[in-house]
């Protein structure tokens, strides 16, 4: 499972009697208990590994996509990125997606890259 803030799916898995679960990333609530168990992973370290990686192999001009900034993993993983590419003292940009426009991403992409050109 997947752990989102006010997530109806997990609530609805976590109200049922013989139903065990695990959840990968980091809980919004303590409520680990015998049916729910979590496994987490450090997504700030995660994007900060990601992000040296590309500067050592180098790119220059890194992108962060996102789609939900509400969610953990992803404002975690995005501030690793930052953190990472300010002490080196580099750009950081970002680009916020949909989950379910993909005509509206392709044409965001496309304008990035237009106004990006070397990205």
């Amino acid at each position: 499972m997947y752990s989102h803030k006010d997530d109806p799916v997990f609530d609805f898995v976590k109200k049922q009697k013989k139903v065990s679960c695990v959840v990968v990333g980091s809980s919004y609530e303590k409520l680990a208990t015998k049916s729910v168990q979590f496994v987490d992973n450090d997504n700030y370290q995660a994007g900060r590994d990601v992000t040296q990686f590309m500067v050592s192999k180098g790119f220059e001009h890194l992108v962060f996509a996102y789609t939900d900034m509400n969610e953990l993993v992803q404002t975690e993983r995005y501030r690793g990125c930052c953190e990472y590419l300010q002490e080196h003292q580099k750009d950081s940009l970002s680009l916020h997606f949909s989950w379910v426009k993909e005509n509206e991403n392709i044409l965001k992409f496309q304008q990035f890259l237009a106004e990006h050109p070397k990205t």
